[in-house]
C-alpha cells in the first residue's frame, strides 16, 4: 500500500495551506516548479533531489501566503521546468506535471495547460478518510459486487442525442444513465475518461493519466455521475489504458525529462499504434501506474477497470502476427514479458487489498492466456473476467461473408457454438460475452444492425408498414444474436451504447478530426430513433430489456456453462440447457418446427421469453402455453411448435 499512495505529486495540507510537490525526472540536472503563482520564474521554486539525484526523484514545498491561503490558487497554470544536458549546452524543457489532476486546452491553442487542482476527497471505505477532516456531503456507498456483470459500454462524448453537441459527464448523468437503469444493466463501463488531446483515439492515446478529459467536464462532474449511479445501485467501471501512452511531448510523458525513455518507457514504439510502451521493469513505472489505479478507486470512486490491450502488454511482440491456437508453448517462453505479468498481478493484488471482493477487473486479451482470471494467491494474474473477443469476431465474420443470415451455408450453428462455448469457465476463468463493442462500430466498420438491415434500415422501419423480407430477417437475427450470446457465451454480458436498439451506421461515430474538418455532426447517438414508438427500433430495445430482466430473474450468467442437448445443422435446430432453463432455437428462416425435443427433466414448463413475440417485432407464431414435458424411454421430451426465426 505504501508503495502506491493515492496522492504522490501535488499534496496540499488543508491545515496549513502548504503544497508539497514531487516529480520523477531521472534525466534532468535541475528541476523547478513554475506557473502563474511565481511569474514562471525558474529560480523561485527549485526542487531538491531525494536521497541524492541518482534515483531521479525531486521534491519541493511551496509555503502558504501570510494569511494561510495556498500560494497556488485553484485553476492557476503550473509547469515543471527541467534543465537537461544537450551535447555541449544545457537545454530547458517545460512540461505539464506528470500527475496533474486537471489540464485544459485554451481555444485556438494546440497544446494543453496544466492547472492547479486539489485531488478529490477520499471515497468512503477507502482507508484514507482520516487523512482529511470531514466536510461536505456524504458520498453514497459502493454497490455490492453483482453475482454477474451486465455491462453497458459507453462513451461520454458521443452520448449526446443532438448533432453537433458534445456529451458531458453531466448530460450523461441526466439523460443516459436513466436509460441504462431502465434497460436492466447493472454496470456502466466508461471509455475515454483520462485526458487525451487526440479525440478520435477514443481515449486510447492518454497524455495525463490522473486528469479527466476536460472536454467532458471536471472531475467533480464525473464524481457526481458516479455517485448518482451508486445511489441507484449501478456500478461504474473505467476503461484504463496502461499498455501504452501518447507520443505527445507538450502535455504527455513522452521525453518528459528530455531522454528518449523518460524513465517510463521501452526504447521502441508500438509498431501499429506508434505509441509509447511502458517498461514494467522500471520501479517508478510500476509506482506511477499503481498510484494511478489507486487514485481512480479511492479518490474518484470507480468500481473497477477494463484493462485495455493486455495482449500487447504480456507478449514482447505484442501478439502481432500470431495465430493463437491454445498450445501452451504460445504462452510460455522468452517471448513473454514477465515484468508486464508481474505488474498485472500487482495491480489486481492492490485493487483487491483496497476493497476486498468489491472491485471488478476485466482483461482485454485476444490470446486466451491461461491463468488470467485465477486469483493472485493461487498463482494467477487475478482478473475477474476476460473479454470473449472471439465472439464478436465470429458474428462479424459471418456477417461479412453473408449479411443475409438465412443464406449462410451449412455449418452455421457449429461455428456459432464453437465461438460461444470456447472458454475455460469450468476452470475458474469467466468471460464477458458481447455481440459487438465500440471496435465494430467506429468509422470504417459497421454495426450488426447495419449489416443485417442493409438499406432497409433507412426507409422500412415504420411499424405501420408491412415488414420487407429483409427487415423480417434482420429483426429476428438481431434478437437471436443477442439471446445466443447472452445465454451461452459467458459469465457476464456487455453491450455498446445504442447497439441494443439497432443503431444504424458506424459513421455516426465519426469523431472530429482532420478528415471531417473537426465536425461533431456524426459524433452522437440517435436516441430519437428508439424514443419514436412508431419505429421498430423500440421493439429491439424492448427485447434487450426483457433479456436482462429474465437474466436477473433466472441467473443464467452465474450458472454453469450451457449443455447442448440437440444440434441439427441441416434443419438449423438447436437446444441447450443452462440454469435449469431450456433454450429452443429454430434458426430456419422458412419452416416452423413442430415435434419432440430433448429436455433436462419432465414437468410443466413456462415460455419465459420468445424472440418471436409481437411486442418485440416478431410474428407471434410460437405457442406461449405451458409446455408439458414427459419422460420417454430415451429421456425427457417436449412437444413444441416454434415458428421460423425463433
Amino acid at each position: 500500500m505504501s508503495f502506491a499512495p493515492s496522492i504522490t505529486v501535488m499534496e496540499i495540507d488543508p491545515a496549513t495551506g502548504q503544497v508539497t510537490y514531487s516529480e520523477y525526472a531521472p534525466g534532468a540536472q535541475a528541476v523547478s516548479l513554475v506557473g502563474d503563482f511565481n511569474g514562471f520564474d525558474p529560480l523561485n521554486c527549485p526542487l531538491r533531489p531525494l536521497d541524492g539525484s541518482i534515483n531521479g526523484l525531486w521534491r519541493c514545498t511551496v509555503a502558504p501566503l501570510p494569511d494561510g491561503r495556498c500560494t497556488i490558487s485553484q485553476g492557476a497554470e503550473v509547469r515543471v521546468r527541467s534543465c537537461i544536458p544537450d551535447t555541449c549546452k544545457l537545454q530547458h524543457l517545460e512540461r505539464i506535471p506528470a500527475q496533474i489532476y486537471h489540464a485544459t486546452q485554451t481555444s485556438g491553442e494546440v497544446h494543453y495547460r496544466g492547472r492547479m487542482s486539489s485531488p478529490p476527497r477520499p471515497f468512503p471505505e477507502s482507508g484514507l478518510e482520516n487523512e482529511f477532516p470531514s466536510a461536505g456531503r456524504q458520498r453514497p456507498a459502493r454497490p455490492p459486487k453483482p453475482r454477474a456483470e451486465r455491462i453497458y459500454e459507453a462513451h461520454i462524448g458521443i452520448s449526446s442525442g443532438v448533432a453537433g453537441q458534445l456529451g458531458t459527464f453531466d448530460s450523461f448523468r441526466q439523460f443516459v444513465l436513466p436509460r441504462i437503469i431502465k434497460a436492466g444493466y447493472n454496470t456502466v463501463q466508461l471509455m475515454g475518461v483520462a485526458e487525451h488531446p487526440y479525440y478520435p483515439s477514443f481515449g486510447y492515446q492518454v497524455t495525463n493519466f490522473f486528469a479527466v478529459s476536460s472536454r467532458f467536464g471536471s472531475v467533480t462532474d464525473l464524481i457526481a455521475l458516479i455517485d448518482d449511479a451508486h445511489s441507484k445501485g449501478i456500478r461504474v467501471v473505467m476503461d484504463i489504458v496502461h499498455a501504452h501512452a501518447s507520443t505527445n511531448e507538450g502535455e504527455g510523458l513522452n521525453r518528459f525529462d528530455g531522454t528518449e525513455n523518460a524513465g517510463y518507457f521501452k526504447g521502441h514504439l508500438h509498431p501499429e499504434w506508434t505509441t509509447r510502451l511502458f517498461d514494467y521493469e522500471q520501479m517508478e513505472t510500476l509506482r506511477f501506474l499503481l498510484c494511478n489505479l489507486r487514485y481512480w478507486i479511492t479518490r474518484v470512486g470507480f468500481d473497477g477497470f477494463r484493462f485495455d490491450a493486455v495482449t500487447a502488454m504480456i507478449y514482447r511482440d505484442h501478439g502481432l502476427n500470431r495465430s493463437f491456437t491454445g498450445r501452451y508453448d504460445e504462452y510460455f517462453g522468452s517471448h513473454i514479458d514477465d515484468h508486464a505479468i508481474t505488474y498485472l498481478m500487482l495491480a489486481n493484488h492492490l485493487l483487491d487489498s483496497l476493497a476486498p471482493g468489491q472491485l471488478t477487473t476485466i482483461a482485454e486479451d485476444v490470446s486466451g492466456y491461461p491463468s488470467l482470471c485465477i486469483p493472485v494467491s493461487e498463482g494467477g494474474i487475478g482478473f475477474t473476467y476476460r473479454l470473449a473477443l472471439g465472439v464478436p469476431d465470429c458474428w462479424f465474420d459471418l456477417l461479412r461473408r453473408e449479411s443475409d443470415m438465412d443464406a449462410q451455408p451449412l455449418g452455421l450453428i457449429a461455428k456459432i457454438l464453437g465461438s460461444l462455448m470456447l472458454r475455460r469457465a469450468k476452470l475458474g476463468e469467466p468471460s464477458i460475452a458481447f455481440v459487438e463493442s465500440h471496435d465494430q462500430c467506429i468509422v470504417g466498420g459497421s454495426t450488426a444492425a447495419q449489416w443485417l438491415f442493409a438499406g432497409d434500415i433507412y426507409s422500412c422501419m415504420s411499424r405501420f408498414q408491412e415488414a420487407t423480407p429483409r427487415v423480417e430477417m434482420a429483426m429476428a437475427w438481431h434478437k437471436l444474436m443477442r439471446m445466443l450470446t447472452h445465454t451461452l457465451g459467458g459469465e457476464g454480458y456487455m453491450n455498446f451504447m445504442g447497439n441494443e436498439f439497432g443503431h444504424p451506421e458506424a459513421s455516426w461515430i465519426d469523431l472530429p478530426s482532420d478528415n471531417n474538418h473537426y465536425s461533431q455532426d456524426r459524433a452522437y447517438r440517435k436516441w430519437n430513433l428508439v424514443d419514436d414508438t412508431t419505429l421498430r427500433f423500440e421493439q429491439l430495445d424492448g427485447f434487450d430489456q426483457a433479456l436482462n430482466d429474465r437474466e436477473e430473474q433466472y441467473h443464467w450468467l452465474s450458472a454453469l456453462p450451457g449443455n447442448v442437448l440437440l444440434h441439427e445443422e441441416a434443419k438449423r435446430h438447436l437446444v441447450y440447457v443452462r440454469a435449469d432453463l431450456l433454450f429452443i432455437y429454430n434458426l430456419d428462416g422458412e419452416k416452423s418446427w413442430t415435434g419432440p425435443v430433448p429436455a433436462p427433466k419432465a414437468g410443466r414448463w413456462v415460455n419465459a421469453l420468445d424472440t418471436d413475440e409481437g411486442w418485440y417485432g416478431g410474428k407471434g407464431q410460437t405457442s406461449r402455453e405451458v409446455l408439458a414435458i414427459v419422460t420417454t424411454r430415451t429421456g425427457a421430451k417436449a412437444t413444441i411448435n416454434v415458428g421460423e426465426h425463433s
